[in-house]
């Protein structure tokens, strides 16, 4: 790692951070969270060196002062391929996506100096921060992107977390397990999975090239109002489903929805009876 990667506040983010890991269908994380907490900053390293006017140096400064920042009732929680990828076969996570969990009113972030670290003029570009709020004991914000982003293996800072943390955790994975497949459940994971794919063309999650022929089609998928606002989460899941059935034949539906299972790594095991049920609930939806 070079110097800055190398500061106080680095070397304490990687011993004081904890995987925690994912919900029943996904593989495990199989390595200690020190070296889990090292494979991410390489990937942010990666990250920051290969994007066009991205700056690692830059990148690893602020990331210093926002450990600085951290604590308990502060925490960091890194999700995603960030958190759960494998360098050699997924490539560079394309952003650093961490949620931000404050104890308390939402004012703890906005008078803290991590709210100011947050705000567009200090945070680097490709750094994606989210924040759920823990009010009075009533847990707030775990709908729509942020509850499908708390399935899969987490990685938390500190260690130490206030309870409060794994009780949000644990509440989204609730609700993914109770809701219906096509609304709030799995089968949303792996809709937005399979968009990824489609859309950033990533062959690698294919098995042959007759599979990878599917990626010659491509989706027509609006995540924005004309205004410019995001779309509500399952407005734009029921749009790549109803692209995917007016696009791709049964077998081709079947390639992609085991290949977005292998990205975001759903157990071997799960794959075919998931890739069964998402065929058949996306011809009856």
């Amino acid at each position: 790692m070079a110097d800055t990667e190398e500061s106080p506040q680095i070397r304490k983010f990687i011993e004081k951070s904890v995987v925690y890991p994912p919900m029943d269908i996904f593989e495990k994380v199989n390595k200690p969270s020190k070296e889990t907490a090292m494979d991410v900053m390489e990937r942010c390293r990666r990250l920051f060196e290969k994007k066009e006017h991205a700056d690692p140096v830059e990148f690893f400064e602020w990331f210093s002062k926002v450990i600085d920042n951290a604590h308990p009732e502060l925490a960091l929680v890194v999700f995603g391929k960030m958190a759960y990828g494998n360098s050699s076969e997924d490539g560079i996570p394309s952003d650093f996506d961490f949620f931000i969990f404050v104890k308390g009113e939402r004012t703890g972030l906005q008078e803290s100096n991590m709210g100011g670290l947050m705000g567009h003029r200090e945070k680097p570009r490709l750094v994606q921060p989210q924040t759920l709020y823990y009010n009075g004991g009533i847990i707030d914000g775990i709908r729509g992107w942020k509850r499908s982003c708390v399935a899969n293996t987490l990685l938390i800072y500190p260690s130490d977390a206030d309870k409060f943390v794994y009780e949000i955790i644990e509440k989204g994975r609730k609700l993914i397990i109770d809701a219906p497949f096509f609304d709030g459940g799995i089968g949303d994971i792996i809709t937005y999975a399979a968009y990824k794919i489609m859309n950033a063309n990533e062959d690698k999650y294919f098995k042959t090239d007759e599979e990878r022929k599917v990626l010659s089609k491509r989706l027509i998928v609006w995540e924005q109002y004309c205004d410019g606002m995001p779309a509500p989460p399952q407005e734009v899941y029921k749009n790549i489903r109803n692209e995917l059935r007016l696009r791709l034949d049964d077998n081709e539906l079947t390639s992609v929805a085991m290949a977005a299972m292998r990205r975001i790594k759903v157990k071997r095991e799960k794959r075919k009876e998931l890739a069964e049920k998402f065929v058949r609930k996306i011809r009856n939806c």
